[in-house]
Order: structure tokens, then sequence, then C-alpha cells
């Protein structure tokens, strides 16, 4: 998913995001959150994980679809200029999980201070977070837990 969206942002002439662990974190809670209630977490949920994580900027998304591909191209035509191509973010935390009907993403962006921007990942980076995300579908899909939370 991580190659997906900076594909895009790299189309659009923005450097790629970078992953970040806290942020992924908040995402898994939005998730549980939003599976006990049905409802999406609001404004004020955003705002003290801004304040908590020191990021000046935050925003999320929720997307649903039957793999990562239709997950990316779905954000980007609901949410490009909101989210995944706005040029204030530089950090990204996410987490995906398999439901009855497909797969269901919630993704934070943040503009974080003091955040190493790259604009594309290495080839061995990109290898080791490939292998990384497909190690963690296989143990998702036989303990049933969130997919991935990460990039």
């Amino acid at each position: 998913m991580a190659e997906l969206i900076n594909q895009a942002r790299t189309k659009a002439g923005l450097p790629a995001l970078v992953y970040d662990a806290e942020l992924s974190a908040q995402a898994a809670k939005n998730l549980k959150y939003y599976q006990s209630t049905g409802q999406i977490p609001g404004q004020s949920m955003l705002y003290q994980t801004a304040v908590n994580g020191g990021y000046s900027s935050l925003g999320q998304t929720m997307v649903s679809g039957a793999d990562v591909k239709t997950l990316v191209d779905k954000q980007l035509a609901k949410y490009a200029s909101q989210s995944l191509l706005n040029s204030k973010y530089n950090s990204i935390g996410l987490v995906i999980t398999e439901t009855k009907n497909g797969l269901l993403c919630v993704q934070l962006l943040a503009a974080k201070k003091n955040v190493q921007v790259q604009p594309r990942p290495s080839q061995h980076q990109h290898q080791s977070l490939h292998q990384h995300q497909h190690q963690h579908l296989r143990q998702s899909r036989r303990l049933s837990q969130p997919l991935l939370s990460l990039l």
C-alpha cells in the first residue's frame, strides 16, 4: 500500500510520506472504536492525537474495498486533495483489517516537525517493507487480527 500511495504522491510532485508508528497505533484505536460503536472517531479524538503526538495537522480517512489497490484508488478518488495528495502532510500511519465485506482501512496523515522526508524509499527499504507487509497479512489472516499497521 505504501508504494501505491507514494507513487501517487510522486506523480503529483510531492515527497513520499514517512511511516509513523504512533499514528498507526492511533489508527488501530480508531478502528477498534469504529468496530465497537459504529461511529467514525470525531474531531475531538483527532485533536487529542495531534496534541499528544506533537503534530501540527492531522487528517483521517476510512475506506473499504476488495484489495489494497482498490483501497488506494478509493482514497485518491475521495480524499486526494484533503489527505493523500495534501502537501502539508509528511507522515502516515494506518491499519487494515479483513471484514466479511473485504478490507477496511483507517489511515491517519499528519504534519510532524523534524521528519526526514525522502522522495522514494531505497530498493532495500522497499523490499524490506514489502516483505514485512506480506508477513503481517499471512499472520493476521490466521489470527483474525488487523491485517497490517504500517504503510
